[in-house]
C-alpha cells in the first residue's frame, strides 16, 4: 500500500500529459482492472484515470517495473522496450541531453517540411507529423499554412 501511495504522490508532480497517445501505452486502460500500464519508453508509464491514459515519467534514472508498479532502478525493472532508432531520423540538431526538467519541451525542425522532431526526456528525438497540408516552422514551434512556415527544404 505504501509503494501504491508513494505513485501516486509521485504521478501528481510528473504528470505530462492530459491523455497520452494510446499507442505509446502497453495495453489498455479501458480493458484493465490495472490502474498503470507500461510505456513503449522504460522511463515513463501510463497511469488510468476513468478509463484513459495519462503518460507519466519515472524521476530521472528510474524505469518503471510493471512487476511492482513502481519506479526502480533500471536494472530491477527488467525493461526490454528498446529506444528509438535515431539514426538517419532526419531531424535538424540534437535534443539537449536528459534532464530533470519535465516542464520544458524541446523540439527540432526536420529534413522534411510536414516532420518534426520532439525531443524525450532521454534526450531522444522522436519524429512527428504536422497534420495535412501544414508545414513546421522551428521559430514558432508549431506547424502552419507552407506560405508561413518559410520551410526551405527540398524533401516535404
Amino acid at each position: 500500500m505504501r509503494q501504491f501511495v508513494s505513485i501516486l504522490a509521485i504521478a501528481a508532480i510528473v504528470i505530462t500529459k492530459v491523455s497520452a497517445d494510446s499507442s505509446d501505452c502497453i495495453g489498455s486502460c479501458s480493458s484493465s482492472h490495472i490502474p498503470y500500464l507500461p510505456h513503449k519508453l522504460c522511463t515513463k508509464f501510463c497511469m488510468c484515470s476513468q478509463g484513459s491514459p495519462i503518460e507519466v515519467f519515472c524521476p530521472p534514472g528510474l524505469y518503471f517495473s510493471p512487476q511492482q508498479y513502481v519506479c526502480v532502478n533500471p536494472e530491477d525493472a527488467h525493461c526490454q522496450r528498446s529506444l528509438p532508432s535515431i539514426k538517419n531520423s532526419g531531424c535538424l540538431g540534437e535534443c539537449p541531453p536528459a534532464s530533470a526538467d519535465f516542464n520544458q519541451i524541446a523540439l527540432l525542425a526536420h529534413e522534411k517540411c510536414d516532420l518534426y522532431c520532439q525531443c524525450t526526456q532521454e534526450g531522444i528525438p522522436l519524429v512527428e507529423s504536422c497534420a495535412d497540408g501544414l508545414h513546421f516552422n522551428i521559430d514558432y514551434a508549431t506547424c502552419l499554412e507552407p506560405e508561413l512556415a518559410n520551410c526551405a527544404s527540398s524533401l516535404s
